[in-house]
């Protein structure tokens, strides 16, 4: 089985160092402001963080799924929290699709790579995340989905 966990607003609390555009959008610019160093380590875990490092070491595949663009900080993060993922797949810097569409991709490359048809990968698959498009998406596609949001609400997850 393969437990697939988005980061920001899944397993880790980033919203102070984000701002939305009047259109609802992610403000960029300040994202890439705020993550320095000092921001980034300030970040909070999410209650779900506990439930993806019960999985790690387990005879699952936990795979991190996230539309950053991972920094060598960030690495550093999940190693001072104790998430050590079998696999992090994150958005190539310069890469502007939309969530639902770069993470459909970063997972046919890990299936294709994994040497695994991608209906069955999807179907031998739980994804956790808090974005409703990516979870409509990736269902519509085989995947497994729980909300992120309603499940750290709850404090406990699957």
């Amino acid at each position: 089985m393969f437990i697939i966990f988005d980061l920001d607003h899944t397993l880790i609390d980033s919203s102070r160092r984000q701002l939305t555009k009047p259109d609802g959008s992610l403000d960029l610019e300040h994202w890439r402001e705020n993550c320095t160093r000092e921001k980034i380590m300030g970040d909070t875990l999410l209650p779900l963080a506990m439930v993806a490092r019960r999985y790690m070491g387990s005879s699952h595949t936990v795979i991190a799924c996230t539309a950053r663009v991972m920094s060598d900080i960030d690495y550093e993060y999940l190693v001072a929290h104790s998430l050590n993922f079998d696999v992090v797949l994150s958005r190539p810097a310069g890469c502007l699709d939309s969530d639902h569409v770069l993470k459909e991709t970063l997972l046919r490359r890990f299936a294709q790579d994994s040497r695994i048809s991608f209906n069955r990968f999807a179907s031998d698959s739980i994804t956790i995340d808090d974005n409703a498009k990516v979870l409509e998406h990736l269902e519509m596609l085989g995947f497994s989905c729980y909300d992120a949001v309603q499940l750290n609400d709850r404090g406990y997850a699957i």
